[in-house]
């Protein structure tokens, strides 16, 4: 505020010199020339006037130097002390924004840790068959962290198992607004859709985890759709993918034995019983599944 008020002190004082010198040029025009014995011609006249406003512009230079001298030296301190007080305002914003940083960073690890140790309980509780505990315990996890997308994957889990069918598909797309672009949520809806024999709309479910990804168990769901809908052909190219994708999984080798056989394709049936036998040899099937390709 003082160097301000300095500031204005020394603007109205220059403007009162220099409104003091303009006053005094118009007497420069009314010289008595014509007194001196020098000035015969218009030529010394001119000399005259010029050396004597060269003298007087002398003089103003020496009068209005020091006070320009004095001006930049206040502005350069004050806006020196200016960009001082800046740096120093934002420096101390940066560590308290750094310090707000750390102590964010620490509580959502305390937080995540938390909420990860509510989850953890609530799958060993559904393990056991505790429906009722493990939903809380889910459900307190949620509370934890409103957007946890592995505890809301749990919960919809976890009523699909007991048929909550409507409380799965709420759930499943609840998580589809956090995130519309995970496979494993289409393809819980279409689990959803094939238990309640909505078959075109598992398709379309199972179509969707697909364009997001390439997985196995997406074909193997599509096809088990397309065998419901007795679209046989259909059902074993999405098998075939599968088995691509996982040459060994005993699952889809049981499932393209039945399927051969229901074709009535006895070489395909027998190759694919072959496979299985050397994944898994206690399958208890097999002994019936062979059977049933000799009658073919």
């Amino acid at each position: 505020m003082y160097n301000i008020i300095a500031f204005i002190i020394i603007l109205l004082s220059l403007a009162g010199i220099l409104y003091i010198i303009l006053k005094k040029f118009p007497s420069l025009a009314v010289l008595d020339i014509e007194s001196s014995p020098e000035a015969k011609t218009e030529k010394v006249k001119e000399k005259i006037i010029h050396e004597r406003l060269k003298r007087k512009t002398d003089i103003l230079k020496s009068k209005i130097s020091p006070f320009f001298v004095i001006i930049k030296n206040f502005l350069v301190r004050f806006f020196g002390n200016f960009y001082q007080k800046i740096r120093a305002l934002e420096k101390k914003y940066e560590k308290k924004q750094k310090t707000e940083t750390v102590v964010t960073k620490a509580e959502f690890v305390k937080q995540e840790k938390a909420t990860g140790e509510v989850i953890s309980m609530a799958k060993d509780l559904a393990k056991e068959d505790n429906f009722a505990e493990a939903e809380k315990k889910y459900i307190e996890a949620i509370s934890l962290d409103h957007k946890n997308v592995e505890a809301f994957k749990g919960l919809a889990q976890l009523y699909f198992e007991n048929r909550k069918y409507n409380e799965a598909k709420e759930t499943y797309h609840h998580l589809l607004k956090l995130n519309d672009n995970d496979d494993s949520i289409y393809a819980g809806l279409a689990q959803i859709a094939l238990d309640e024999g909505e078959l075109e709309i598992a398709k379309e479910d199972y179509f969707n985890s697909l364009r997001i990804n390439n997985a196995a168990i997406h074909h193997f769901g599509l096809a088990e759709v397309y065998k419901k809908t007795n679209e046989l052909d259909q059902a074993l190219e999405q098998i075939k993918i599968a088995l691509e994708i996982e040459p060994a999984n005993p699952k889809y080798l049981d499932f393209l034995v039945e399927l051969n056989i229901e074709l009535k394709d006895k070489t395909a049936a027998k190759e694919a019983v072959a496979r299985l036998r050397e994944v898994n040899p206690e399958n208890k099937k097999i002994d019936e599944w062979e059977a049933l390709i000799k009658e073919l």
